[in-house]
């Protein structure tokens, strides 16, 4: 994969995870606490 493409990639997921909320978390096998410590995560 291409350095942009790479870098289109990680952006695009990024973004998805932002989308993230407990009503979708199941479906993707994630916990809230998983959600929570993520959200932590990027506020730093």
């Amino acid at each position: 994969m291409m350095q942009e493409d790479s870098k289109n990639l990680e952006a695009l997921l990024i973004q998805e995870l932002g989308r993230l909320h407990e009503g979708v978390l199941a479906r993707y096998g994630l916990r809230p606490s998983e959600l929570l410590k993520w959200k932590e995560a990027q506020k730093n």
